[in-house]
């Protein structure tokens, strides 16, 4: 469903992006709109795919998930690929998968709790799934910066 996005719609991506647990009573008051309206675009959004999920962003860290990396996954056969990202949903660990071009058919991003989860994962998960051929791993030091697209 396209939904073209207009400028309230805009402003309350905004107003969502600086505080996501501010209520839709109070963003309408911020934006000078009806808290209805809010409700009403922020559903459309949703459905539209342009608001992905109104979920809590949570630090992995403080949760004991130590060791952050990058697992570059090399799949043997083209027709392989989608068994094998089916197999990766089942893995608490992969938080991310991303289909690429390249090298690499998929780049995932792992969260374990120690280097030792993350060396367990890799030898006794990941390259036994049917389909892998080999992986490269890159360990994440620090997270300089994240952040989501531009909303103008």
């Amino acid at each position: 469903m396209d939904y073209p996005i207009d400028y309230t719609d805009r402003q309350i991506i905004k107003e969502l992006l600086r505080n996501g647990r501010k209520s839709y009573l109070q963003i309408a008051r911020d934006l000078n709109i009806s808290n209805s309206l809010v409700h009403q675009r922020i559903n459309k959004m949703m459905d539209a795919g342009i608001i992905s999920s109104p979920s809590l962003g949570i630090a992995p860290q403080k949760l004991g998930w130590a060791c952050c990396a990058f697992v570059n996954v090399i799949v043997k056969e083209g027709r392989m690929v989608k068994q094998v990202i089916e197999e990766l949903k089942s893995i608490e660990e992969v938080v991310e998968c991303h289909y690429v071009s390249g090298g690499y058919t998929l780049i995932l991003k792992v969260y374990t709790k120690s280097s030792e989860h993350l060396s367990a994962l890799l030898m006794n998960t990941l390259t036994n799934i049917e389909g892998v051929a080999s992986t490269e791993t890159n360990i994440v030091f620090s997270t300089s910066f994240e952040r989501n697209v531009p909303i103008d």
